[in-house]
């Protein structure tokens, strides 16, 4: 079966943060003050203390998009998913064609099946326009994964992984693809190179131990994976 877990993408060792200065229209210089301690804030990992200053902010500002877009980033590190969509909708209100806006919108709807199409959308605009971002093609694979458009998925892999290094978290995740579409020779060769990038990572770890214990079974030993190649 062609599928894909819907982890949340950046966790791990592609860890997302605050952004000091989003890149939107220039804020005037009361509102910059405004989101100032809220930006301290989360740079120090007060994330609690920086959605409050924020919701005031855009309660006080309600026509800025770099303080909703502050408000919906904190929210998205407290995993508020719900409020940080809002949150960035509310930005593409105010700026339709925010390329960061999007991103963060189709990845977070790119783990809710619901939404797979409109995170596809928004993934595919962004990278229509801005193909350099990794981030985004990698939550676009994902989409791709889990529509069952293997051909889509394995190419925007295979773009990803054109420069080195990457992130252990790529490899992971396309293990977890290569899995599930049973090309486990292929999807164990990327869980070695995740754990080179990063021998700590805790996800790479579990499938690859869970994969040797499988190929040591009786009867899995002799087992061919004809998709490997």
């Amino acid at each position: 079966m062609w599928c894909l877990s819907t982890t949340l993408p950046n966790q791990g060792q592609s860890q997302q943060t605050v952004p000091s200065q989003p890149p939107l229209a220039k804020s005037k210089p009361e509102i910059s003050s405004c989101l100032a301690p809220g930006q301290k804030a989360a740079e120090e990992g007060k994330l609690e203390e920086a959605i409050k200053i924020f919701s005031g902010c855009v309660e006080k500002f309600p026509d800025s998009a770099e303080a909703s877009f502050l408000l919906g980033m904190a929210s998205f590190l407290s995993k508020d998913l719900e409020k940080a969509a809002g949150q960035f909708r509310k930005v593409l209100q105010l700026e339709p064609n925010s390329v960061q806006a999007q991103a963060m919108l189709g990845k977070i709807y790119s783990v809710d099946r619901q939404k797979l199409g409109a995170a596809r959308e928004l993934l595919e605009r962004v990278l229509s326009v801005a193909p350099y971002k990794d981030d985004v093609r990698f939550d676009l694979a994902r989409v791709y994964a889990q529509q069952g458009e293997e051909k889509k998925c394995l190419n925007e892999f295979r773009i990803l992984f054109n420069d080195e290094p990457k992130y252990a978290l790529y490899h992971a995740e396309f293990a977890r693809i290569l899995v599930a579409a049973g090309k486990k020779a292929v999807a164990i060769s990327h869980l070695t190179k995740a754990l080179t990038l990063d021998p700590e990572f805790a996800p790479a770890k579990k499938m690859l131990d869970s994969l040797e214990k499988e190929g040591k079974e009786p009867g899995k030993s002799a087992e061919k994976d004809s998709q490997s190649k």
